[in-house]
């Protein structure tokens, strides 16, 4: 007690004292840095300074560069337990059918639908379907569909395709990403083996790299301008083709039927492939941009 009342008495108003660091577990600290970043430490510090460093100086500079990369390992360690807890459960069609609506409400409200998605009778079906094929169900194979195969899912504009592949990426059988094919034209424009590599595979998690989720190609055969419309008629072929020679799975929507979506691809041993793997749904009825907009 006599000792802190002395450095106490000794300490100027206002003024903390810090206890000298203990050289074990500062050494404990530091040594998650490599000593290759120790020097790039020092170095960046001498150059922010403008002058040699003196040993503490130098000690204070990899002390704080190796808590902030202690922090740094931590949130990712954090924002990783995270993404293993929101890790997609297999589900039945009925919840697969509440999810993806619960999915439709959340996207109306952040503004990514620009419009409410609702299942009525023109999307009924279309809907059950998925549900089925996105879960494993053994119901889409009595339906005469194969369960292997891929969806081409086409019927005219604005009847809701896009709004409706947005809902169902996400699960623990077959999950995919949604790409426009006006996209991958442009990136196809500008680096085109590039494009294919990227698309012509299995995509891959951000999080999880040993995650991977096939691709849903949005708008096939749209009326982009000329130029994108070329360069979408040749990366979609490639990448067409890449896909089948992997055995890696693939869906699209387009307003075209399944003879024109051969025409357009303009290449007969692909052609042949898709006739034997792909699921061909119709999404019918008046287009719901013309409903809203009366509406």
């Amino acid at each position: 007690m006599q000792r802190l009342e002395s450095t106490l008495a000794k300490t100027q108003p206002g003024r903390v004292v810090s206890p000298k660091p203990d050289a074990e577990a500062t050494a404990s600290e530091i040594s998650i840095l490599t000593p290759e970043e120790r020097a790039q430490v020092v170095k960046r510090a001498r150059m922010f300074a403008g002058r040699e460093l003196t040993a503490q100086e130098r000690l204070k500079a990899c002390l704080d560069a190796a808590r902030l990369k202690a922090g740094l390992q931590k949130a990712n360690s954090y924002l990783h337990s995270i993404a293993e807890a929101k890790e997609e459960k297999p589900l039945s069609p009925r919840e697969m059918w509440l999810k993806a609506c619960k999915k439709a409400q959340d996207l109306y409200a952040d503004g990514t639908l620009r419009n409410q998605f609702v299942v009525d009778s023109q999307v009924h079906e279309i809907f059950r379907l998925f549900c089925c094929y996105f879960t494993n169900s053994p119901l889409w194979q009595k339906e005469g569909f194969n369960p292997a195969g891929n969806i081409m899912l086409y019927g005219e504009k604005g009847t809701g395709k896009s709004s409706l592949i947005k809902l169902f990426g996400d699960n623990a059988e077959k999950p995919y990403k949604v790409v426009t094919c006006e996209e991958i034209a442009l990136e196809y424009e500008k680096d085109p083996a590039e494009t294919v590599k990227k698309y012509g595979t299995w995509g891959r998690s951000l999080v999880h790299k040993d995650k991977k989720f096939a691709w849903f190609f949005d708008d096939l055969g749209a009326e982009p301008k000329e130029l994108a419309y070329k360069m979408q008629n040749d990366s979609m072929q490639r990448i067409f083709k890449s896909l089948y020679e992997k055995n890696i799975p693939f869906h699209f929507t387009t307003n075209l039927t399944a003879p024109q979506v051969i025409q357009h691809l303009n290449d007969e041993r692909l052609g042949d492939r898709m006739k034997e793997t792909i699921n061909v749904l119709w999404l019918g009825g008046a287009s719901r941009r013309k409903i809203w907009k009366a509406e």
